[in-house]
């Protein structure tokens, strides 16, 4: 396939890749989808290098979810070294937010204002970035005009997600960025955020603390939701337990997708998914005004 006027000036054959054919919501369904266009693009042929993302086919895409979007592109490039070009005139078109959040800022094309101040820029993290991060999540995340939660919530979760980015750091072993991203959604009110990284996952490090007592990611999972640590030269493993205590008391989301297995708090038990590398984390705020 020929293409021309895409991220790269440069006209080149690539071999186009649909990204998704209905809807990618930060739900299990969402993921699922994702990870299938990680699985095609990483068995295609040695010599398919350039890959076209085809957005023709997607009828909606939450922005928050190109943070798992950009750790797959960040993944496949310095895995297989693989390129990627995208129609950005179906960008400015059809999915305008992907412009506004940054996500292809470094390809040349211009950020386009946003008016509603709805997407919470998608930024990437390296290790050591603890000062970086500690300020998105104040400044972008919870200082969100759409987030009404009180300053003791605030700060909680402040010391919950700066937990959760050590943990990251120190078990995960993680050699690629961290991914986070939002966007707001307006029907019904919602704040949707996401935390990637690339990295080994729950299940290893948690199965060697606990000296093979925890077996499986889903055990992994429960495990670190009831407040446990692999550390131990300080005290740890609120974070998670934290972020769960806020959200079953506003009726906001928590999502957690780990070693081929899916948890939320709006079901009692994980549940099977496709297989990535890491740990995704979506937490659904609800904005509602009661």
């Amino acid at each position: 396939m020929l293409a021309r006027n895409f991220l790269f000036t440069q006209i080149i054959f690539v071999t186009s890749i649909i990204l998704g054919d209905n809807h990618i919501e930060t739900n299990l369904g969402g993921y699922n989808t994702l990870i299938g266009f990680y699985e095609r693009c990483r068995t295609l042929q040695s010599g398919e290098k350039q890959i076209l993302i085809d957005f023709e086919k997607l009828r909606s895409i939450d922005a928050n979810m190109s943070a798992v979007l950009m750790a797959i592109i960040n993944k496949l490039n310095k895995e297989h070294q693989l390129i990627f070009f995208v129609d950005t005139s179906i960008l400015r078109s059809r999915f305008p937010a992907l412009i506004r959040n940054g996500w292809f800022a470094q390809a040349g094309i211009q950020l386009i204002p946003s008016s509603t101040a709805s997407e919470i820029r998608l930024t990437g993290f390296n290790k050591g970035d603890d000062v970086k991060f500690l300020e998105f999540i104040e400044k972008d995340l919870l200082s969100h005009a759409e987030l009404q939660i009180s300053e003791k919530d605030k700060l909680e979760l402040t010391n919950a997600f700066l937990e959760l980015f050590t943990n990251i750091e120190n078990h995960a072993g993680v050699d690629m960025p961290i991914f986070a991203c939002g966007q707001y959604l307006p029907e019904p009110a919602r704040l949707c955020f996401t935390l990637v990284d690339t990295g080994v996952g729950y299940l290893a490090p948690i199965q060697e603390f606990t000296h093979g007592a925890v077996s499986t990611a889903q055990e992994a999972i429960l495990w670190a939701l009831e407040g446990n640590s692999t550390k131990t030269d300080a005290p740890g493993g609120l974070g998670l337990k934290l972020i769960q205590k806020f959200c079953e008391k506003s009726g906001s989301k928590f999502e957690i997708i780990t070693g081929g297995e899916y948890w939320s708090n709006f079901q009692l038990f994980p549940v099977r998914a496709r297989y990535f590398c890491g740990t995704i984390v979506n937490i659904i705020f609800d904005c509602q005004k009661r």
